[in-house]
């Protein structure tokens, strides 16, 4: 099997900022999931917008702007000259540079802490491609059918490690919110004090993978901007039950003006990558009160040939689904069964498709999606990021 560990590389923290640090690893396999990556009508880059104002976000309960197939990453403002912490934001209309901006803090956008934004105060909102903020996730190596088939020592347990990518350093914190069987809360820790109820996150970021001598970084894993790795490990697994059940993850950051930004969440099955399985979760963005929705998606292999569906799960958006397949095409439509007027707000996964792995990259596009509230009245849900799935190609 192919083995990777985390690259240990360090740098020198700087204050209100992630640091660049050093993870102590065990062999791991290499990710196998089907992950987001950017559509043709999208440009790969950070983006900046100044029709989102910072005003209406501030006294809106601070929720994050949304842009189709990006998430928030932050406000910022002009730099000075000499200003540290500089990021060239582009322009959303072509792609050229267009200001060297500072993140601002919630510090600069509230300087008396009134809940107001100061006067004088102007910002652009930073916007990220989606496929930065996904996930990605490995099994240590010696998890694989015959471990766990001969599975008896309880003493004995494993871990699966889970990792997302971020665009900068100009970010508080990184985290995962994660559920165990999609409904349990795992329990959570941080990595300073390892105590119950604290958010699973951290102040520490990494910078690629390391196979032998040569080093994968951020960019080669995720795509796009990333430039850095955020990686947390779930230890201890030593239920034999627990590796056929959804271990759902959501990445998250907190930007510098402290919002909680969350990411495209996915499914990850830890009998997948023993199994040949790719699992391609179906995210949307937005997080509007849905009551009903339908989705199509389509996907191209270069091959006639179908890929064969072993599964298909309920997202947390709509938890009643049905399907169909055919010709290359699933028809997802789901719909809430609670009671009227109730619904599941701030999710991403609409719905999971579990395929065998194909033997030939694979494109996974959204063609159509379609929802509605209780009144029937059309909402708009933007689409996320479309996925991909790439055969690997380095030697078991």
């Amino acid at each position: 099997m192919n083995k990777k560990k985390v690259m240990s590389l360090v740098k020198k923290l700087t204050a209100g900022m992630l640091a660049i640090g050093m993870l102590v690893t065990g062999i791991v396999v290499a990710p196998k999931r089907a992950d987001a990556v950017d559509t043709v009508d999208l440009t790969d880059k950070v983006i900046y917008d100044e029709t989102y104002q910072i005003g209406t976000y501030w006294t809106n309960g601070k929720v994050p702007p949304v842009k189709e197939g990006y998430v928030f990453g932050g406000w910022f403002k002009d730099a000075s000259e000499g200003a540290t912490d500089v990021e060239e934001l582009t322009s959303a209309a072509d792609g050229t540079t267009i200001k060297s901006c500072v993140p601002l803090t919630t510090a600069d956008i509230d300087s008396n802490s009134d809940g107001n934004v100061d006067d004088g105060v102007t910002a652009y909102a930073k916007f990220v491609p989606a496929q930065v903020l996904s996930v990605k996730a490995q099994n240590e190596g010696k998890v694989t059918a015959s471990y766990i088939t001969n599975f008896v020592d309880e003493q004995d347990s494993f871990y699966v490690r889970v990792m997302s990518s971020l665009d900068s350093m100009n970010y508080q914190k990184v985290g995962f919110d994660i559920w165990l069987a999609n409904a349990v809360q795992v329990l959570k820790y941080t990595e300073e004090n390892q105590e119950d109820g604290q958010a699973l996150e951290t102040s520490r970021i990494y910078t690629g993978l390391k196979e032998g001598e040569t080093t994968k970084t951020a960019n080669e894993i995720f795509g796009g901007v990333s430039q850095y790795l955020s990686v947390w490990q779930l230890t201890k697994i030593n239920y034999k039950s627990n590796v056929s059940k959804i271990i759902y993850v959501r990445p998250y950051w907190i930007t510098m003006d402290g919002t909680k930004v969350e990411g495209l969440a996915k499914y990850v099955h830890i009998e997948d990558d023993y199994m040949g399985y790719i699992s391609v979760p179906v995210n949307l963005l937005g997080g509007e009160a849905v009551a009903a929705g339908a989705v199509n998606m389509t996907y191209d292999n270069g091959e006639n040939a179908a890929l064969e569906l072993i599964g298909f799960e309920a997202g947390r958006i709509l938890p009643k689904m049905n399907h169909s397949y055919i010709d290359k095409t699933i028809k997802m439509i789901g719909n809430t069964d609670t009671m009227v007027g109730t619904y599941k707000e701030g999710e991403t996964i609409y719905a999971n498709l579990r395929f065998k792995q194909p033997t030939v990259n694979t494109d996974f596009n959204i063609t159509y999606g379609q929802f509605c509230d209780w009144s029937e009245t059309i909402v708009d849900v933007k689409k996320a990021w479309d996925t991909e799935y790439v055969q690997e190609t380095t030697s078991e």
